[in-house]
């Protein structure tokens, strides 16, 4: 299934190939000089086909979330943000497979070969298991992140931050942070907002340099991008 063409993905190269399903067989029948009958079958097989639908859609899914975290100029909230998006999104699409007629908006092959094998539906509530997998999967591999939240939360919104979960050391400096009169009335977030903090204050802070190096890079970055 992989090409080499860079604008055909390997799973931009699935669809295509279930896209093309029942045209497929044929060519190999017609054109094919060996015996092609064992994929043909398969090919024709309404189980193998669904298997081939559910990989498809949730490849795309994976896809999607992959041009995400790719993009430039982001921070380390903003992939947060992505891979928690994804995370309830995989419980949407558990949800959806566990209901009597599983919901199947977001898995438009799978409702393809639905429309196609109607008989196939009762097949569908399996797939449940494969999302709960691959939730387990992330959970676990991107278990850092969750480490660190409480970090992330400074980060992206430092004056609704709980100062009890932080660090003592940055423990006051938050409090000074959170009450100072101008700051408070702001609503920039990430990196606008911390542009906004005057460097004698803020800038050379534990916040920024000690406990946040990533941030202060992803600061350091956007400014020098915009100038």
């Amino acid at each position: 299934m992989h090409t080499e063409i860079r604008w055909m993905s390997r799973g931009k190269c699935l669809e295509r190939f279930f896209a093309l399903r029942a045209e497929i067989p044929v060519f190999l029948e017609d054109t094919i000089q060996c015996d092609t009958s064992a994929y043909c079958a398969k090919l024709r097989n309404t189980d193998f086909l669904l298997d081939m639908a559910f990989l498809a859609d949730i490849t795309s899914h994976l896809n999607h979330l992959n041009m995400r975290l790719q993009g430039r100029c982001q921070t380390v909230s903003d992939l947060y943000a992505h891979m928690n998006a994804f995370v309830t999104k995989l419980t949407l699409f558990k949800d959806g497979f566990s209901a009597d007629r599983p919901n199947l908006a977001h898995f438009p092959s799978c409702e393809e070969m639905r429309k196609d094998a109607p008989e196939c539906e009762k097949t569908l509530p399996k797939y449940r298991a494969d999302i709960e997998t691959l939730q387990q999967q992330f959970k676990k591999r991107f278990q850092d992140f969750h480490t660190m939240q409480p970090r992330i939360e400074l980060f992206t919104n430092p004056l609704s931050a709980a100062i009890i979960e932080q660090p003592p050391e940055l423990q006051l400096e938050m409090c000074e942070l959170q009450s100072d009169p101008f700051l408070a009335k702001r609503q920039e977030r990430g990196i606008s907002f911390w542009r906004l903090l005057p460097s004698p204050a803020f800038h050379s802070s534990g916040i920024l340099r000690s406990q946040w190096p990533a941030c202060l890079a992803a600061l350091t970055s956007a400014r020098a991008t915009s100038l």
